[in-house]
């Protein structure tokens, strides 16, 4: 059977374009976005002032960042699995990150008991970019050598639902087998900051930089005192997703020394993480 020229012609070109983009698909990644939603933490705090920064810096290549504002790790975790949101600020030891060996970081319990996130969800980080340690100040001056067994009772602010200061601050003190839920507040941020400052609580717990409002605050009140780990080498064995850091003597206040004295801290690290499915 004799085919038309003008058939073979057309049906070349159309086996040349069918190919193309077979191969495309395959082999050529898709242009970046052009609009990115970022999940952050509260208004007030350190990762929605990188979600800011973010935002300024990826608009002179003219992505738009819309930022949501949530409670915090875990919001920030739902709404990346669900694909709410394309990238997302969380606090290492709430999931595994894909990559990462990090099989221990995740517990299977719920965050109704140690706090951990048990997320099946494929995260891939895009980078560690600070430390942000763990702050526990106490009414109590007799606490600056890590006596957090003596926290039993005590009515403790442990960080808002959702947030990775809860879920950080339940697993150090079930360590401790502290497990008495009724003296747990559920509150973070300046409403912790108001009630220790206040006496509506005996003991606040945050996460975050030594540069932020609320832990400068509170450094800086001295009818508070800051706990340190005298165990933490202990507590990094147990606990592999936290890193033993130092705040030096001075380093927040040289002139009125504050601190009086070094003091070990344990710290998690903040990761800006996506989902498998983000570009």
């Amino acid at each position: 059977m004799r085919i038309p020229e003008t058939i073979k012609t057309y049906g070349l070109i159309l086996v040349i374009i069918v190919a193309s983009f077979w191969f495309a698909s395959r082999f050529i990644e898709p242009p970046p976005p052009n609009r990115i939603t970022m999940a952050a933490g509260s208004a007030q705090g350190d990762y929605y002032r990188y979600a800011l920064a973010y935002k300024k810096e990826l608009a002179k290549d003219g992505v738009t960042v819309e930022i949501i504002e949530t409670a915090g790790s875990f919001e920030n975790i739902e709404l990346l699995s669900s694909g709410k949101a394309d990238a997302g600020f969380i606090q290492s030891g709430i999931v595994s990150i894909s990559g990462e060996d990090n099989t221990e970081r995740t517990a299977e319990d719920t965050d109704e008991t140690t706090g951990m996130h048990s997320d099946a969800a494929v995260l891939e980080s895009l980078g560690s970019l600070y430390y942000e340690p763990l702050w526990i100040f106490s009414r109590d001056a007799n606490t600056t050598d890590e006596d957090i067994q003596n926290l039993t009772g005590k009515k403790i602010a442990v960080g808002s639902k959702g947030s990775g200061t809860k879920a950080l601050a339940l697993e150090l003190l079930n360590i401790n087998h502290i497990n008495d839920p009724e003296h747990f507040i559920e509150i973070g941020g300046a409403e912790a900051v108001t009630d220790i400052q206040s006496a509506k609580v005996d003991t606040a717990i945050f996460v975050g930089r030594a540069e932020s409002k609320n832990i400068q605050t509170l450094l800086k009140n001295q009818s508070l005192s800051l706990m340190g780990f005298a165990r933490a080498d202990g507590y990094t064995d147990i606990l592999p997703y936290v890193s033993k850091v130092t705040l030096h003597e001075g380093a927040i206040d040289m002139a009125d020394n504050i601190p009086n004295q070094d003091v070990t801290l344990l710290s998690p690290v903040a990761q800006l993480v996506t989902h498998d499915r983000f570009n």
